[in-house]
């Protein structure tokens, strides 16, 4: 009986490492291979998983239902008894034609508005172009885009408006002035740094961060001469412009400075002995509003769409996302045309991932184009020599027609085959305790 239960143990043993090997040679395989059928039950588990959270989110409220480039947008606020709570969202790409999730993010906040009710009738305005009644869960909330004049105790609520000049005012349950936001581009204020919004530091730092990456020399002015202006978009190395300034509600223009306009007339003649800019990007309230003949798109263009390319605001003033959502849209898009797609696609992306902005900025020129590592920028105060090599071909023609994402495609196929290994240890575990 002994030899026996010893031949049993015996053949269990080798049972259980004949089964160890099987499975690690399946396991090792799969780090190589990932059969069509098991990425689409991978696919398949994480979709049922994305769309029964957002059906269980309570107080969603669909605010964007649409196709943003090549992609199927849904796009979810969160709002409590008509209270919006500031950056909570839930955000959906889709590539129409197979269905797959391109993005999915959702930031939401569990708070109770219970003890923080506000009145609709308290609130006597006037000349606004929108209130909003809204709630900041934290201060991570509001400290880089809001500003409150005395110490608050958090969550937040209060009203938020917009009015016609771009300034954004906080009001308190009952009224009264507590603080504002960071102004949207308006009728008077200066090119980036100068006696306009000094907020507007946020943006023009951004977009020189990201020039210094692809620019051997990058300068920078704050309310510019027109003759420093003239002398540096003249020069036929200048290949990328950014601007943040007014532009009193007209596509010809930016205030330079304090009563001084930069216009479109002077841009042509700027422009006369020089081919078009690669890159201009144009953030005035109303810079893309019309991008014919004698506006900045055009006279950046010279008139043509090859080898060029204009992106700016387009009736920004009215734009719900602003601030917080044009900041990160500009640093998104900037983000995706380092990574070496084509600026076409990267402000497409953005678009669908700030669907709030997207009504109100504008792409004119060249789709093809792309940033490249050995451009000249000239733009004032400080010269860097910083050049940076830029991921190359990893977006081609044939891509554009498939599902673009910013997440690399090897990435996903390796969480893929992490979460398969996974499983098959579970099976492992599991078979082995049983025998």
């Amino acid at each position: 009986m002994e030899i026996i239960k010893k031949r049993k143990d015996m053949v269990k043993y080798l049972m259980k490492k004949l089964i160890i090997s099987i499975l690690t040679i399946i396991i090792l395989l799969s780090s190589t291979s990932f059969s069509f059928s098991e990425k689409e039950l991978f696919l398949n588990n994480i979709k049922e998983e994305i769309f029964n959270e957002i059906e269980e989110t309570k107080d969603k409220v669909l605010i964007v239902d649409k196709i943003i480039g090549d992609r199927y947008v849904k796009y979810w606020q969160h709002i409590i008894d008509a209270v919006l709570v500031k950056n909570d969202s839930i955000l959906l790409n889709i590539n129409p034609e197979t269905g797959e999730i391109l993005e999915y993010t959702r930031v939401w906040t569990d708070i109770k508005l219970d003890d923080l009710k506000i009145e609709d009738n308290i609130l006597t305005v006037k000349d606004y172009l929108w209130k909003k009644k809204v709630v900041f869960p934290d201060q991570a909330d509001s400290s880089l885009f809001y500003t409150f004049y005395h110490t608050v105790e958090y969550p937040v609520v209060c009203w938020e408006v917009r009015y016609g000049d771009g300034t954004i005012i906080l009001y308190d349950p009952n009224g009264i002035k507590i603080g504002n936001g960071v102004p949207t581009p308006r009728t008077e204020g200066v090119v980036i740094k100068g006696h306009g919004e000094p907020d507007w530091y946020l943006w023009k730092d951004n977009a020189q961060e990201w020039f210094h990456k692809w620019c051997d020399s990058l300068q920078s002015q704050s309310s510019p001469d027109l003759s420093w202006i003239s002398d540096r978009v003249s020069d036929p190395d200048l290949e990328y412009f950014y601007v943040i300034a007014h532009s009193d509600g007209q596509p010809d223009r930016f205030l330079a400075k304090e009563g001084v306009y930069y216009n479109a007339t002077r841009l042509h003649n700027d422009m006369s002995s020089r081919s078009p800019i690669k890159l201009a990007v144009l953030c005035c309230c109303s810079a893309m509003e019309n991008t014919g003949p004698n506006t900045l798109s055009y006279e950046f263009r010279k008139g043509i769409m090859d080898d060029t390319v204009t992106i700016g605001y387009f009736d920004m003033g009215n734009c719900s996302g602003w601030p917080s959502e044009v900041y990160n849209w500009q640093d998104d898009m900037f983000r995706i045309m380092d990574k070496g797609y084509r600026m076409k696609i990267a402000f497409d992306i953005s678009c669908a991932l700030h669907p709030t902005v997207a009504d109100h900025v504008r792409f004119v020129g060249d789709t093809s184009l792309k940033v490249e590592s050995t451009v000249l920028i000239s733009s004032d105060t400080t010269t860097t020599q910083n050049l940076v090599e830029i991921e190359t071909n990893i977006s081609s023609t044939s891509q554009s027609a498939q599902s673009i994402t910013v997440k690399e495609e090897a990435d996903k196929l390796l969480l893929q085959k992490i979460i398969l290994n996974k499983n098959l240890l579970y099976i492992l575990i599991e078979f082995l305790r049983k025998i």
